[in-house]
């Protein structure tokens, strides 16, 4: 997890997104526990970016995002996914490999494409659901934009709104 300490102005969102850029991800997520964590840890009302791809157990993943609402931050998350993770952009037999476990399972993507397209649209509608009714904010995007980019027109759209 990246904690990075407020400030206000533009520098400090150039330090953000250098932050961003920097860090690298390792090992098996465990994404309500430090969200948990979080929660507990500041005590100041924050605005909270989870930016992440949300393969994690959903409900467990709400209810910390919920704890940090009810401590009254104010929650914005950013579900990144590859395009081919998004719509399994891929042809015949194929061998794929969660990235944190190293399982392999092969399939046939022309096969399962329909019920996986359809699965991560659930998943992604679901999580979409849960944030907004406890009061934020949730955008999905792919790894094809970059970030700074995708943030910018979130908060631009969200002035508009305010």
């Amino acid at each position: 997890s990246l904690l990075v300490r407020p400030k206000t102005g533009r520098r400090h969102l150039t330090r953000v997104l250098g932050a961003l850029a920097r860090a690298e991800g390792e090992g098996p997520t465990a994404l309500a526990p430090a969200l948990h964590a979080l929660a507990r840890r500041i005590k100041r009302r924050s605005l909270v970016l989870l930016i992440s791809d949300l393969v994690d157990d959903r409900e467990d993943v709400l209810h910390a995002l919920r704890h940090l609402a009810f401590r009254g931050h104010d929650v914005v998350v950013f579900q990144v996914l590859d395009a081919a993770e998004r719509h399994l952009d891929l042809d015949g037999p194929v061998v794929l490999e969660d990235p944190e476990t190293g399982l392999r399972v092969r399939t046939d993507a022309d096969h399962i494409r329909a019920a996986y397209t359809d699965r991560v649209a659930a998943v992604t509608a679901a999580y979409e659901r849960g944030v907004r009714q406890m009061g934020g904010d949730f955008v999905a995007m792919t790894t094809q934009t970059p970030f700074d980019q995708a943030l910018c027109h979130f908060l631009t759209e969200r002035r508009r709104r305010f």
